[in-house]
């Protein structure tokens, strides 16, 4: 990996745990007859790779600096937080987020 750098034990380490969980769902789906991917959290994945890949775009076409590339990860976070409010039910795992003004609305949904 070392002519690939960090982007290059960045991918490894994705490929590595996305196997991992692969071969983890496999294992769960023929003990216990589980689906492999509930339909209910399609939209999640498919928004996470959107995501990820429209992040890996912005750094392949504009080289930002340090603080655009954290703001776009941030703004491209609270997106995911938002378009996924309903399926992650953050307002029933974590009920004291109701209580702190600023993320009052974010959980509620």
């Amino acid at each position: 990996m070392p002519e690939y750098g960090a982007l290059g034990v960045a991918v490894a380490t994705c490929i590595t745990l996305v196997a991992q969980n692969l071969l983890n769902q496999l294992g769960l789906r023929r003990a216990l007859g589980t689906a492999l991917v509930d339909r209910a959290y399609l939209r999640t994945y498919a928004s996470l790779v959107v995501a990820a890949a429209a992040l890996f775009g912005l750094r392949q076409a504009a080289e930002p600096g340090l603080i655009v590339a954290l703001v776009a990860t941030c703004l491209t976070t609270l997106l995911l937080l938002v378009v996924n409010r309903p399926v992650l039910a953050l307002a029933d795992s974590f009920p004291e987020l109701r209580r702190i003004p600023g993320l009052r609305w974010l959980v509620s949904g």
